[in-house]
């Protein structure tokens, strides 16, 4: 081949000695072709240096018009300002611009940048999260597309651009309005970026007091305001915290607001000029900077260059200044409450109960009536919700124990106009239906969402070798399971012992301890068409769910025979599994221990029959303080207190917690355990049984046959007799 020729698919397909189809198909990701000629054909195109994507787009010769901007999130006023400057600007001349949102996930870019490149557009302003990666620019740069990075400067990346603010100046800037503070936080982006190393290090060379801490967190107002929080409960509260943008401000300040009332430390932070209006100066000190200006900028710089007619080099906005704004953080501080009777709770042990222990001191704070919580292990509540102590006023019980707390005369109906307003208002009629109504009147309020989900590594599921390893095995493509055959099979090959090129040791993690094991039996089960009645079990199909529920202990960690679902979420979020069922309030329970990032590359999806979950709270029907106890539930329920309470770690399923906020952002599986919600089953089809009852029955049978010291016969046929015999 001649030099400067550009190889083409059909001389690709020639060097690897297979057909033009062939080739196309490996492009295209199909699963259908073997590994071993999949390897041939991209030894093939490397030995050519074929471009799949440019050669197959190269009849495409129209000129775009449209101009990307790809940036962490749409939250940031800063992002927002300058969107509409590009928009403004771009309208102006005729082009247009497309957003996309990359959550600052490395991942999330790299498909993005893929999917710009596919649609060769005319230009890129890019805020990335991957600066420091040339090689997922270069193909970009290739197809003679325009790159403008803004604010975080590429390494080693020759024919992009790049324009930024001052950020040594604008650090300087804000260490000079903290002077008057003795202690000073700052809460900065997550990442090696020039702009934060910049902002930290303006700051710190100036500022005179102690730095306390500097926080590098997600691009969100939740991270923000959890961080805040922990601040206000160790009591380490700084004098004055700077944040470099406009969400983790609203974090802190919520936080603040919320937890500290009228005496709270200033907040200074990087804001456009447009919100900078809407702010109360009583509690922020607006570092004010025309985001707009900037977008404006990176329009017209990319316009030029697509036109041929401009030319960009590396270019500063000076920070114009610091506006001069009252930063005296300290008002008067609230009168102390009168200490009232307290009302005692009795709740699960977790982080909706810490959540709850938060929200109280608040509301003691506020009305003077202290809140007094007990926590207990899952085990110890399900035991005292059918007889709890006469002391408590509220309690926490299953949802699925509703009717029979009702029954036993333990619960106190909330049947009041007020009430019934309140319950419509902010909740579903699914929530209400399940959390709340008895006999169609209220009993309780919901107080924590669950849902047995499917969670996935989305991207094991697309990985184009897996696919082909899966097909050339099972004959079948590789798809999200919807079945537990599907479950154990896709289990089976991710499994490293099974397929040596999966990256994760085991197929699924597995939760063998007694009562936890049957949360995974038990679905089996059902979706065999078994049922737990007055009539017992079918022991066939029971012994049958059984014996494929320990088979598939093969694809998960040996130590898995013990786990409980603490162990699973470790498993899952340290990357030794493909795959976890789990209910998802659990994950949120837990997720706070481990490093656990939903957004990258993880799926959700429904499992087969799930066991319905969740519980609520009730107030006692043996209770002196009713009326303030449902005061109390009320006001913790309410949507301006729900949703703090939910970043916190609970899962109050209100209206507000399904809405496209920064909270689903960070909770991305809960619309899939809605929709699971809705489709769940109870464990017991009857009232023949309680569910705690039957637990501790199964629970350990069901263990001693995971353990190997009851056959699944033996174990199902006991479990049988003991039924029989309580019944």
């Amino acid at each position: 081949m001649g030099r400067g020729r550009i190889s083409t698919i059909k001389d690709v397909a020639r060097l690897a000695g297979v057909s033009h189809g062939t080739v196309s198909n490996i492009i295209n990701g199909r699963s259908n072709v073997k590994s071993s000629t999949v390897k041939k054909v991209l030894e093939a195109m490397d030995a050519l240096g074929y471009q799949p994507d440019a050669n197959a787009r190269g009849l495409r010769t129209s000129k775009s018009e449209t101009i990307a901007f790809i940036c962490p999130s749409v939250e940031n006023e800063q992002y927002r300002a300058i969107y509409f400057g590009i928009q403004t600007c771009l309208d102006e001349i005729g082009m247009r611009v497309r957003l996309y949102i990359s959550c600052d996930e490395a991942d999330r870019e790299k498909r993005i940048l893929a999917e710009i490149n596919k649609e060769r557009l005319a230009a890129a302003i890019i805020i990335s999260c991957i600066p420091d990666s040339p090689q997922f620019f270069q193909p970009l740069l290739q197809q003679n597309m325009t790159l403008i990075f803004l604010g975080r400067k590429p390494s080693d990346l020759p024919g992009s651009y790049f324009i930024s603010l001052d950020y040594r100046n604008i650090g300087r800037q804000a260490a000079k309005a903290a002077s008057a503070f003795p202690t000073a936080a700052l809460i900065l982006e997550r990442g090696n970026y020039t702009c934060t190393k910049e902002l930290s290090e303006g700051f710190s060379a100036h500022y005179s007091g102690r730095i306390q801490s500097v926080s590098h967190l997600a691009e969100s107002s939740e991270s923000a305001y959890k961080t805040a929080t922990l601040w206000i409960q160790s009591g380490e509260l700084p004098n004055v915290v700077f944040c470099s943008n406009s969400a983790f401000a609203k974090g802190v300040n919520a936080a603040f607001h919320f937890f500290c009332g009228e005496k709270r430390p200033p907040v200074l932070y990087l804001c456009s000029q447009d919100w900078m209006r809407r702010v109360n100066s009583a509690d922020s000190c607006l570092i004010q900077i025309d985001f707009f200006a900037l977008g404006r900028l990176c329009a017209e710089k990319a316009a030029a260059l697509c036109a041929g007619s401009g030319s960009c080099e590396d270019s500063t906005i000076l920070f114009p200044g610091l506006s001069d704004e009252n930063i005296s953080p300290v008002l008067k501080q609230a009168d102390a409450h009168s200490q009232g009777k307290p009302i005692h709770i009795m709740l699960m042990r977790g982080a909706e109960s810490y959540a709850a222990k938060l929200l109280a001191a608040k509301y003691s704070r506020l009305t003077g009536i202290p809140i007094e919580i007990d926590t207990f292990p899952y085990e110890s509540i399900c035991a005292q919700q059918e007889s709890p102590e006469e002391k408590y006023d509220i309690i926490q019980l299953n949802t699925n124990t509703l009717e029979s707390c009702v029954a036993s005369g333990i619960l106190a109906c909330l049947d009041k106009p007020d009430v019934c307003s309140f319950l419509q208002q902010n909740f579903s009629d699914y929530i209400r239906s399940s959390y709340t109504l008895c006999q169609e009147k209220p009993y309780a309020f919901p107080y924590m969402f669950d849902a047995q989900i499917l969670f996935y590594r989305r991207d094991l599921f697309e990985d184009g070798q897996l696919r082909r390893l899966f097909f050339e095995k099972y004959h079948a493509d590789l798809q999200v399971p919807k079945t537990f055959a599907e479950i154990d099979r896709a289990a089976e090959f991710f499994s490293s012992r099974n397929t040596p090129e999966s990256p994760v040791p085991y197929g699924i993690t597995a939760g063998g301890a007694p009562i936890y094991s049957l949360y995974e039996w038990i679905p089996r089960y059902f979706e065999k068409g078994g049922a737990i009645s007055q009539a017992g079990l079918n022991v066939g199909l029971a012994v049958s769910a059984l014996q494929e529920y320990i088979a598939a202990f093969s694809s998960a960690d040996p130590e898995a025979r013990t786990w409980k679902f603490l162990q699973q979420t470790a498993a899952f979020s340290s990357g030794n599994a493909a795959m976890m069922i789990l209910y998802q309030a659990h994950l949120s329970d837990h997720r706070q221990q481990y490093t656990f990032e939903p957004g990258r590359n993880i799926g959700y999806a429904p499992i087969p029959c799930p066991i319905r979950g969740g519980w609520s709270l009730g107030v006692t029907a043996a209770s002196s303080r009713k009326d303030e106890a449902l005061d109390f539930l009320m006001w913790l329920s309410s949507s301006q207190n729900a949703t703090p309470y939910n970043i916190l770690g609970g899962s109050i399923p209100c209206n507000d917690a399904f809405a496209p906020s920064d909270y689903t952002c960070s909770h991305p599986w809960l619309t899939t355990a809605l929709k699971a919600a809705k489709k769940s089953v109870p464990m017991i089809a009857d009232a023949s049984i309680s569910q705690w009852t039957f637990e501790k029955l199964a629970g350990p049978i069901i263990y001693k046959a995971i353990s190997g010291d009851l056959s699944p016969d033996a174990a199902v046929r006991q479990l049988t007799q003991a039924l029989k015999s309580r019944l």
